[in-house]
């Protein structure tokens, strides 16, 4: 990827080729700026992430704080100091606090407001993120994960991002909230599945929404356990349904190029039609070989017909396999628990 760099944003195009989707919308609002930082992986590991920085009237948003990439942390920086950007007049909004999302928190000026859920907060207090970990070790070690594997997992699990203590202004939010934000009104909605504190942001007059990893162009997001031992799927695909219903113009997303609302329904039915014919694979695997174990299951899922094979496949293919494997066998005991 090419040196990082702060770009202008143009709505423009977008804005007026989507005139008339379940309008009428208001115009863009008069002096309203914006930007994004596309930031990489440090060491190329999944899609580059966007940070996007809005201004009005010398009053800033910025959302999400990308991934841990050093280079893109000097950019933003910068941009800040030569923009006039400080803790008086930047407020943050995390769409939710994945590491991709979140690892550039350290170069936001002090004294910042960051919006934040609750949980993206309470999660990653040491002491909890420690318990959650284990509990995952236990759970994968409960559906025959060998302990040295699990050992690792857990690892892989981790989360090492968490809001610097002191020096921002913390507000954690729940969902429902109405911002005062760069002269508008914007509403937060809860949106859990892939991450149990994903929220998007709304401004409804004008349609646009910040969508975070609800919805991606080109891949399937993952899901997540819940704190709870609950699958997250039966979350996410509620979350999709809500988006489709919702009223939206604009869509910018946390990795890759701004949608229609019309282009993000393609997505939707996309995704909705991938995760659940994955949720049948492993239903028809759980009836044919009743009583299998996560770890089998997982292996069967990736082709695998023998441990040798399995351990064969790269590190985090066997973690995403593991992740969203006990995720859909959740689903799917839940659901035929509830039948």
């Amino acid at each position: 990827m090419d040196r990082p760099a702060i770009e202008a944003l143009d709505l423009s195009p977008l804005w007026l080729a989507d005139a008339a989707e379940d309008g009428p919308w208001q115009e863009i609002p008069a002096g309203l700026h914006a930007f994004r930082l596309v930031v990489p992986f440090a060491l190329g590991v999944g899609d580059p992430s966007n940070v996007y920085l809005f201004n009005r009237d010398n009053q800033w948003l910025m959302v999400d704080a990308g991934a841990d990439h050093e280079p893109s942390g000097a950019v933003l920086k910068r941009f800040f100091a030569e923009h006039g950007v400080t803790g008086r007049n930047l407020t943050v909004f995390f769409t939710h606090m994945h590491e991709d999302h979140s690892w550039l928190v350290d170069c936001v000026p002090e004294g910042s407001v960051a919006y934040v859920h609750r949980h993206g907060v309470e999660s990653r207090e040491p002491g909890r993120q420690q318990e959650i970990q284990e509990e995952f070790r236990e759970m994968l070690e409960a559906g025959g994960v060998p302990h040295d594997q699990a050992l690792v997992y857990q690892e892989d699990n981790r989360e090492r991002t968490r809001l610097p203590e002191g020096r921002l202004c913390v507000r954690p939010l729940k969902g429902g909230e109405r911002l005062q934000l760069l002269g508008m009104t914007w509403q937060v909605i809860f949106s859990p599945g892939h991450s149990p504190n994903h929220l998007l942001l709304l401004q409804p007059e004008t349609g646009l929404l910040f969508s975070g990893d609800v919805v991606l162009a080109d891949r399937t997001p993952s899901v997540e356990l819940t704190e709870f031992g609950t699958s997250g799927m039966g979350q996410y695909l509620q979350t999709l349904d809500d988006l489709e219903r919702l009223r939206v113009r604009m869509v910018l997303p946390g990795h890759g190029d701004s949608a229609s609302k019309s282009q993000v329904n393609e997505w939707i039915a996309r995704i909705r039609s991938r995760k659940l014919a994955r949720v049948e694979a492993v239903r028809c695997t759980m009836r044919e070989h009743p009583g299998l174990d996560l770890y089998h299951v997982a292996w069967m899922r990736l082709g695998c017909q023998d441990e040798a094979q399995w351990l064969g496949k790269p590190h985090f293919q066997r973690y995403f396999a593991l992740l969203e494997t006990a995720v859909v066998m959740g689903y799917v005991g839940e659901t035929e628990a509830g039948a």
